[in-house]
């Protein structure tokens, strides 16, 4: 279907500096092409269980994990589309399967209601609603600056900054007042592939000396706000039970064929 968009590839997160971000542009500069429209701000609404599953599991740092949120790309409604999105992570790839809803959509929607007639991602997206039973938990912001390869095509660099949030009013188009993330970086680069980095890429990074690092902005967000109940979080060793609660395998791709029509 038209409205429909899938993802499936390798992402890997850096913390940057604003000098270092300066410096990796421009060196990489000319292996990039600004997208067509390169800066942006990127609006989320992240939805869990009531019981926070999605998120508690996300942050044990299992093989297989997933996410559930609604995106809107500048301001909701006027400036771009609106997204609802699963992302998922198995054996260290990312899939995005998502639809593009209307504005008027959007209350139905998160109430998992009419998904189904919206082809095989709205069927998928209705399985995670009725295993999950989600509700919206966060909003989440952040000004983002994105290139594609000039030479590598499935290569995609993005840095955001800026990172807000609030628990309160989720409502996407809201313009209720956003507290800032507490960061230890001022920029978090990102990169995005299917195969592997270009070996130009790969040389600035070790000239850079840039270390990747494992960043959720949800996670941070959730770390923040509910410390008590992480201090009752399941540790690695808990990684093989979490395997095997779901169909996913360690180095097979996903088959969301198992998703009920």
């Amino acid at each position: 279907m038209k409205n429909e968009q899938v993802f499936a590839r390798v992402e890997q997160k850096y913390g940057l500096s604003e000098e270092q971000a300066a410096a990796f542009l421009e060196l990489a500069g000319p292996y990039l092409k600004p997208d067509a429209r390169s800066e942006y701000t990127l609006r989320n609404i992240y939805l869990d269980s009531p019981d926070d599953r999605m998120i508690i599991r996300s942050l044990e740092k299992p093989l297989y994990k997933e996410k559930l949120r609604l995106r809107a790309y500048g301001k909701p409604g006027a400036e771009g589309p609106l997204f609802l999105e699963m992302k998922k992570k198995s054996d260290g790839i990312v899939f995005k399967r998502r639809i593009t809803l209307t504005a008027g959509e959007i209350p139905a929607c998160l109430k998992g209601e009419g998904l189904k007639e919206k082809g095989q991602i709205g069927r998928e997206l209705d399985y995670m609603f009725t295993s999950y039973r989600p509700v919206p938990k966060a909003y989440i912001a952040y000004d983002r600056q994105a290139w594609s390869g000039a030479f590598n095509p499935d290569l995609r660099v993005t840095m955001d900054r800026r990172i807000r949030y609030r628990l309160g009013d989720l409502d996407i188009s809201s313009p209720s007042p956003e507290e800032m993330l507490a960061m230890d970086s001022e920029v978090i680069l990102e990169i995005k592939f299917q195969d592997a980095y270009p070996l130009w890429l790969t040389e600035i990074l070790s000239h850079l000396r840039l270390q990747k690092t494992s960043f959720s902005k949800y996670g941070r967000v959730y770390r923040i706000t509910h410390t008590a109940a992480l201090s009752g979080l399941v540790r690695q060793e808990k990684t093989e039970e979490s395997k095997c609660l779901h169909p996913y395998l360690p180095g097979h791709h996903p088959d969301f064929s198992y998703y009920p029509y």
